[in-house]
Parts: C-alpha cells; sequence; structure tokens
C-alpha cells in the first residue's frame, strides 16, 4: 500500500476536537505512517501525543504553529521536529500573545452579543478549558446559534476582518517568529502558503523568509487543488525548499477535511516526512 503521512493538524489543546491521543488512533486506522500534532501557539499536547504515537507504531512529529504578519497580512508558520527540551519554551514565549489573544476574543464576544448575534464567551472557557480559544470556536457558536450554516460561511461572514467584528491579536513579524522557531531547533515551514498569500506575493514572501531560517514549505493541503501541487513544487525547487504537507485537520470543527487529505484527496507521500525527518536529524544529531 502507498505510504502516506500527515504533518499538521489539531487538538483539542487549541482548536481541534480530537485529543491527542485520540488524533493518533485515527490515524492508525487511517493506516498513516508518521503524523505532526501542530497546535496553535502551543506545544502542550505533545507529550501525550508523542507516548500515544510511539506506542502505536507510528512515527510522531513534534510541532507547532504560529500565526505571523507579512506585509499586514496574516500568515501561519510551523516549526515541525521540535526538540522536547524546547517545548515548555515555545510557551513561554506564547504567554504574552496569549493575553493579547484573549483581549481580541472577549472584544469579538461583546461584539457580536452586542449586535444581535449572543456569545457567552465564559461559557465557551467552559466547554474547552484546556484548548486556545480562536475564531474556529467562534465559528461553531454560530452555527450552534443558528447564525450560520456552516463554519465556512462563519468565517466568510461574522469573522472575516472586513465585517467588523474581528480584531486579530497583534502577531510579531514572519522572520522574527521563523528565527525564533528555527533557535529553538524546529524545522520551519510555511503553512498553506496561498491560503494568506496570492501567488504573485508569494516569491517575494520566500526571499524575506529564507535567511530568517525556513528550510520547507506545504506543497499539500487539505484547501489545495491538485493543480496547486506542481506550481508550489516548482517553487520549492526554484528556492531549494524542501516540501511539506498536511491537511490541517481539526475533527468534527471542520468537517470537510479529513485527516490525510494533501488536497483533492490527494494522498500526502510519507517521502516528504522521510526527507524533513533526514534534513531535521541534520539539525540536531
Amino acid at each position: 500500500m502507498f505510504a502516506r503521512c500527515d504533518l499538521h493538524m489539531h487538538s483539542t489543546f487549541s482548536d481541534g476536537t480530537f485529543s491527542p491521543e485520540e488524533l493518533v488512533a485515527y490515524a492508525k486506522a487511517k493506516q498513516l505512517s508518521a503524523i505532526a500534532l501542530t497546535d496553535h501557539h502551543t506545544a502542550r499536547g505533545l507529550p501525550a501525543f508523542v507516548q500515544a504515537a510511539r506506542r502505536s507504531g507510528i512515527l510522531p512529529v513534534a510541532g507547532t504553529e504560529i500565526s505571523a504578519l507579512y506585509q499586514g497580512k496574516e500568515v501561519h508558520i510551523l516549526g515541525l521536529f521540535l526538540p522536547a527540551h524546547c517545548w515548555d519554551a515555545i510557551d513561554a514565549w506564547m504567554a504574552e500573545q496569549k493575553k493579547e489573544k484573549e483581549q481580541s476574543n472577549r472584544l469579538l464576544a461583546q461584539r457580536l452579543t452586542k449586535a444581535g448575534y449572543p456569545v457567552d464567551y465564559q461559557a465557551m472557557r467552559r466547554q474547552y478549558p484546556n484548548s486556545a480559544i480562536n475564531r474556529a470556536h467562534f465559528a461553531t457558536a454560530l452555527v450552534e446559534g443558528g447564525y450560520c450554516t456552516s463554519t465556512e460561511e462563519a468565517f466568510a461572514t461574522f469573522l472575516d476582518e472586513t465585517c467588523g467584528f474581528y480584531t486579530p491579536a497583534p502577531f510579531a513579524p514572519a522572520e522574527e517568529v521563523i528565527a525564533r522557531l528555527s533557535g529553538l531547533g524546529a524545522l520551519v515551514a510555511l503553512a498553506h502558503p496561498i491560503t494568506h498569500l496570492s501567488w504573485a506575493q508569494l516569491p517575494g514572501f520566500i526571499e524575506q523568509a529564507l535567511p530568517a531560517g525556513m528550510m520547507a514549505m506545504e506543497t499539500h493541503h487539505s484547501s489545495f487543488t491538485p493543480a496547486d501541487i506542481p506550481r508550489l513544487q516548482a517553487l520549492c525547487t526554484r528556492y531549494g525548499l524542501l516540501e511539506c504537507g498536511g491537511s490541517d485537520f481539526h475533527g468534527a470543527r471542520k468537517p470537510q477535511v479529513d485527516m490525510g487529505d494533501g488536497g483533492g484527496g490527494t494522498p500526502i507521500p510519507f517521502s516528504l516526512y522521510q526527507v524533513l525527518a533526514q534534513a531535521a536529524a541534520h539539525m540536531h544529531p
């Protein structure tokens, strides 16, 4: 059977609905050979994830996903193959950003409620006590409240920055985030590059990110079309980047995204993991 991996997914420690152990169990059922946990702005789920993966015979990749800014746009940076001794440093680094995110969340809830779309933020905090609350949780609440028919609609309307309800927390510049993750021993990759950047902007971003320490870019992602993949692969070849790939699985919060989907149902080849793992091994032998 074609060996597959998935190097981008989220657990209940950020905005997924599967625990780290449940992610591993589902990956086992999907017959994936290697998986990465890349929760937003935290590494707290990694100990349980790595232990569960090793018990199941799946190769674990310890990671995180950090939001950053590039020319006023939000971009997402993956830190993969994080050494265990750096996991606590991720959460210490993110502590101030979490405070700012909390303020952003409260403001979003207040604005929605005032406009006639009540969201009980305290109830949300109680419902997801271990999670890093973000717009995905609000999207679920808006669907449950009957204000939207899907989380996609919520993101396209109420939760879009241009709608006036959501004000993002301030993020660090992308080059700073890349350099910090690289300094912590991570193999740094750009997540879903064409989600936030246009094809025209992408080369400029790569040229600035390479000196900061970015080594890879997602060429496989559940949001891509099969035609996107070779275009992104060509950019990787042009700039000497390694290929990365992940579904961005969130469980029931994004029911249209299944684990292992690299774009239009395209599987994510295990060879991507193998090349990245070899590069990471050279970084910290």
